[in-house]
């Protein structure tokens, strides 16, 4: 494959983003050799890379140092035309390649589509991800004990080691989602609140900007009485 001309590419330049050095340095970077990638033509990136392996290429402007996607870089530096909110998606799915022929424009969606039918949504989760703290049978286990107990949030967060926002997106199904779960116990099953359950009100309410009607959520209660509590109007019976 024959290397581009410098000149030729710094005709080409979209409307002053980028100047000869970059033409330069940019250039210097791509390996062209015959072979490379799935279709075998591709220009492989050289130099940096993004935790998800995508090319990453900085350019200094008013002292300050700004780091663009490779890949989008040479499909504006090549094409002349700036991208804007568009992405630069891959036709050869080798996230190393700048050719801007396996280059084409496209919108997030257009992108995730793409991705989608091509088979590469395969991101780890639940109890696959190298970050879980949790398994699969803790997470039947939370939303059993929410289901069929008067255990709040944050009990739970304290008794499974993991914060009280997760154990509300485990319950709601929004995280380790589960399409045969069956939530059961939802606000207005309100519980009868302890001394407990009023000094963890109040602290939550000073040290986060949770509403009262998520801390509600939180104690299966309603947000007129955590308005109570931490107005200091509500006492416990207990």
């Amino acid at each position: 494959m024959l290397i581009p001309k410098l000149d030729n590419v710094f005709n080409n330049l979209c409307s002053g983003k980028y100047n000869r050095n970059d033409c330069a340095r940019f250039i210097s970077k791509i390996n062209m050799s015959p072979g490379l990638g799935p279709w075998g033509n591709c220009w492989e990136w050289s130099s940096r890379l993004s935790k998800k392996g995508y090319g990453q290429f900085g350019c200094s402007r008013h002292n300050k140092k700004i780091n663009h996607s490779s890949h989008r870089v040479s499909y504006e530096m090549f094409t002349g035309k700036l991208l804007g909110t568009y992405c630069a998606c891959h036709k050869c799915d080798n996230r190393k390649c700048v050719n801007p022929t396996h280059l084409f424009p496209g919108t997030i969606l257009d992108n995730n589509i793409d991705r989608d039918n091509k088979g590469r949504n395969n991101a780890l989760r639940g109890e696959e991800h190298n970050m879980s703290k949790l398994t699969w049978a803790q997470v039947h286990e939370i939303r059993k004990l929410y289901n069929t107990t008067t255990l709040s949030f944050v009990k739970l967060a304290k008794m499974f080691q993991v914060s009280y926002v997760e154990i509300s997106y485990i319950v709601n199904n929004s995280h380790w989602h589960d399409v045969s779960y069956i939530q059961t116990r939802f606000r207005k099953g309100y519980r009868k609140l302890n001394n407990e359950d009023l000094i963890e009100i109040c602290k939550l309410h000073k040290s986060s900007n949770l509403t009262h009607a998520q801390l509600g959520d939180m104690f299966s209660t309603n947000r007129k009485l955590i308005g109570k509590i931490v107005n200091g109007t509500y006492k416990c019976n207990e």
